[in-house]
């Protein structure tokens, strides 16, 4: 004889339950992450899927950044161009 407090549809309901709740955890466990690495000032790739304004703006300063490796290089090589010229002048000079 079954129990009148049990059946399949209850099963089901609190099958159901439980499987949200494991879903609501794991989305605490995501949003404490990535609150902590805000806090810690880091900047992870779970931060970026969860902030897509953050996301565009960081991938635009990472090109700033690369555009500005490249800035300074050309400089220091025409700067150093430009010393061994005069330097070559002043001897020249002598």
């Amino acid at each position: 004889m079954s129990s009148p407090c049990y059946s399949v549809a209850a099963e089901k309901e609190l099958q159901s339950y439980h499987e949200s709740c494991n879903g609501d955890a794991m989305e605490v466990e995501r949003m404490t992450r990535i609150a902590n690495s805000f806090k810690n000032g880091e900047i992870t790739d779970e931060v970026l899927e969860a902030c897509p304004e953050l996301a565009t703006m960081f991938k635009q300063y990472e090109k700033l950044k690369y555009r500005k490796i490249i800035l300074e290089r050309s400089w220091l090589g025409t700067s150093s161009r430009l010393l061994l010229t005069k330097r070559n002048d002043e001897r020249l000079r002598e």
